[in-house]
């Protein structure tokens, strides 16, 4: 099979940003031939902004070229079996790309996994490497480095499979001279081997080492020859000079093609250019290679969550509706059995004789029952006055429940004192014992099962669009889509490793609750807990979709925070469906927490079955949330391809 002579060839290339009837549209390359040959160091020089990095991210087939061709290593990259993406390409990105909670050698490790090789190999290179490029200590963190260090480390990761191709975007940058100029005598060592390099750098003399010099600009390849031809077409004595003659001609003949750049008649045609790799190459080894990057990203998303620990700190059950009280009660002893046989059974009560001695204007109490000398003719005239600053609605309304408690409880003991039957002081009225729960509920009960659901689920969606978008912000996931790992792989190891955890706080949250705080649950605690896994998955997804349309980690808390107040609100937590108006409870049904808190609310309270109704619409809710979410998360990835 024939095969290209060239290592990269670029063929009229045009790739711009954004839309052309809009402000933001920007060409970034331009009609643009290069030719890169097998076994050369080849330096790509250009200022800031001139498409270098544009162009090499559609050599290694991760970004599309608008028209025209690209051929690398003599496939065209993206192709089944031209191996770019993947094992045959070392590219180390202009950014750092590397995981921060990894330690030196994980980083090193984790290519060498996407890249198939054993553990014997990846320790030789790792000490080679080491003692190549000055490296720190192997159990260093990578966020712990300087900057120089950490491009050190990533020069290491490109290197460490020793592939065909080397793409080096500005490798030197920040390296001591003497460091770099071991570096570039290492390269010209790998060239002479077979290896082919393309290195980008703004030090533009020391490319004299490179064997061809590309020369971009607004675009446009200028020249594209030897640093000693450069030097002697243009008469000059450094690069620096060669390149401003050439900007210049450029200035004034925009549309005149340098006679410098490739010519067209290099140009293979389709013939030429067929991938290398036979079909007994391309599956041989295919699926021990796709194990081993699953492996990869496995070990890597189980670093992250080991070495960047989250606590839920345990919250005590009376901080968020506990009924009980252990306010003091000041009592006068005569007929302080009053309100102690109507409360909670405390007997906290202190005596006074006088009405008022000061004690409510200075804040300690919010109110008094103020009863007279007469007390049993004041009982019997209803005379008795309760009063004081009743300043806090909440704890004015648990007094006044209690003091309708003691009254009943004390006539009823002062009729069985006397003789006389109980129902004479009892409402017409009989309370019988309520078929499910209690006849005096906790507002914790009410509270818990909302409360569990948004925990699990928000737990979820923060961690999940963290890591996410820690990975995007950072250029891991670029970097290991150029190694060869799939969006689906990373994804897959995401949901195996995210479901793992959820499950894993399901149990906790659980164990917290019925065991370590008490909450009655009469219902099955598998069917409760696959309720909260799924709520859990709900958010997991939840958290994809912040991930898919955020930016920034800034962005994602605030839309979370922003999601969080209007659901705990609206779901019927706090605020009870009852109390709402139609409108808004109709609103308040569609959203992920309502119907699936009250199946919970079923199924600890009533003992509800998976089979029954109530508890079937929590499931059913739940299930359509995700679907929905997944919905949103393809349109966006969709419409963020075209």
């Amino acid at each position: 099979m024939a095969v290209c002579s060239a290592a990269v060839i670029v063929e009229k290339a045009n790739k711009h940003y954004g839309r052309p009837d809009k402000a933001d549209f920007k060409p970034v390359l331009k009609d643009m031939d290069m030719v890169v040959d097998r076994g050369i160091i080849y330096g790509l020089l250009g200022p800031s902004g001139c498409g270098k990095t544009t162009l090499l991210s559609c050599i290694v087939g991760r970004r599309k070229l608008d028209s025209g061709n690209v051929w690398v290593l003599g496939g065209r990259p993206g192709e089944k079996g031209s191996g770019v993406p993947g094992p045959r390409v070392g590219y180390m990105p202009q950014d750092i790309a590397l995981v921060g909670e990894f330690t030196v050698r994980d980083a090193i490790y984790y290519f060498g996994r996407i890249y198939g090789m054993k553990m014997e190999k990846m320790m030789e290179r790792f000490d080679f490497l080491s003692d190549l490029l000055d490296l720190p200590s192997g159990g260093r963190l990578i966020k712990t480095l300087s900057g120089g260090q950490q491009r050190r480390v990533s020069l290491a990761a490109a290197l460490v499979h020793e592939p065909e191709l080397l793409i080096l975007d500005e490798p030197t940058v920040g390296l001591d001279p003497v460091l770099r100029e071991r570096i570039w005598d290492f390269l010209a060592e790998q060239a002479r081997r077979g290896t082919t390099v393309i290195i980008t750098t703004h030090y533009i003399d020391e490319t004299k080492q490179a064997h061809k010099i590309g020369l971009l600009r607004d675009g446009q390849l200028l020249a594209e020859d030897s640093p000693e031809d450069l030097l002697r077409k243009f008469d000059c004595d450094t690069l620096e000079e060669a390149f401003l003659k050439l900007a210049m001609r450029q200035h004034e003949m925009p549309r005149r093609r340098s006679t410098l750049t490739a010519s067209p008649d290099v140009i293979p045609d389709s013939s030429m250019c067929a991938p290398v790799l036979t079909k007994k190459e391309k599956s041989k080894g295919s699926k021990k290679l796709k194990n081993s990057r699953y492996k990869a990203v496995f070990i890597k998303s189980i670093q992250q969550f080991a070495r960047h620990p989250g606590w839920l700190e345990d919250l005590q059950q009376h901080e968020f509706g506990d009924d009980s009280t252990t306010r003091r009660r000041d009592l006068r002893p005569v007929h302080a059995q009053l309100l102690v046989l109507g409360g909670n059974g405390e007997k906290n009560a202190v005596p006074y004789c006088l009405q008022f001695d000061g004690r409510s204007s200075q804040g300690s109490s919010y109110g008094q029952v103020v009863w007279g000398a007469t007390f049993l003719e004041e009982l019997q005239l209803s005379a008795g006055q309760a009063s004081g600053g009743w300043r806090d609605h909440q704890i004015s309304n648990f007094m006044k429940t209690q003091l309708h408690k003691a009254y009943e409880s004390f006539t009823r003991r002062a009729m069985t004192a006397c003789g006389r039957p109980e129902n004479l002081v009892q409402i017409p009225v009989h309370f019988e014992k309520p078929v499910y729960g209690k006849s005096e509920p906790q507002v914790v009960s009410f509270m818990a099962p909302g409360i569990l659901i948004t925990i699990i689920y928000f737990l979820s969606a923060i961690v999940t669009s963290t890591l996410m978008i820690t990975d995007r912000l950072e250029g891991v996931w670029e970097r290991s889509a150029v190694a060869g790992v799939k969006p689906k792989e990373m994804l897959n190891v995401h949901i195996t490793l995210q479901s793992v955890v959820i499950l894993l706080q399901t149990i906790e949250m659980m164990a917290l609750a019925f065991i370590g705080y008490g909450i009655p649950s009469v219902g099955s605690k598998l069917v409760c807990g696959l309720l909260l896994f799924l709520q859990g998955i709900c958010g997991m997804c939840y958290g994809f979709l912040l991930s898919v349309y955020c930016n920034s980690h800034t962005m994602s808390f605030f839309v979370a925070t922003g999601s969080f107040y209007p659901m705990i609100l609206l779901c019927g937590i706090l605020w009870p469906l009852e109390g709402m108006s139609y409108t808004l409870r109709m609103i308040s049904l569609t959203l992920p927490f309502t119907i699936p808190s009250i199946s919970l609310r079923n199924i600890m309270e009533k003992g509800a079955t998976i089979m029954d109704k109530s508890v079937i619409y929590g499931f059913l809710t739940t299930i359509a949330w995700i679907v929905i979410t997944l919905a949103l998360i393809y349109l966006r990835l969709r419409f963020k391809k075209t």
